[in-house]
């Protein structure tokens, strides 16, 4: 079954000077030498635990920045990144880039007691269809 799974992320992910929405807007959406393929998401430590058909929530500076539908974990390959652990692919069709970063403090209404660290969360599901329509303004 699907899950919800909130992926942290650190400035490690952006090359110098790059911004989180440059990141989500252009380089994943690209094909580039390290993402032959637009989608790709190189991880740097363990990747998603999720199965395919799962939801990915984005966070970044103690907010909330990207979802999409995960496709699939990889091992790391010739086109991977030295420092890559592995990768994984996106739905590029599902890929929503929040202008306005969700906080914490708005994620409590969906999922009580949440609180943001670099620790992977899996979240209700049933919370889905609530939190897409909340994103939809973001």
């Amino acid at each position: 079954m699907p899950e919800i799974q909130v992926f942290p992320m650190t400035s490690d992910y952006l090359a110098s000077g790059q911004s989180i929405g440059d990141f989500f807007t252009s380089d994943l959406v690209t094909a580039s030498r390290h993402r032959p393929i637009a989608g790709r998401f190189n991880f740097k430590k363990q990747g998603v635990t999720a199965p395919p058909g799962s939801i990915l929530l984005f966070q970044y500076n103690a907010h909330l920045v990207a979802h999409a539908k995960f496709i699939s974990k990889n091992p790391p390959d010739t086109d991977s990144p030295l420092d890559s652990k592995g990768f994984f692919m996106l739905d590029l069709a599902t890929l929503k880039y929040y202008i306005r970063p969700i906080s914490a403090v708005d994620l409590q209404g969906f999922w009580p007691g949440l609180a943001f660290d670099q620790r992977k969360r899996k979240l209700d599901v049933g919370q889905l269809p609530a939190f897409l329509a909340f994103t939809s303004t973001r």
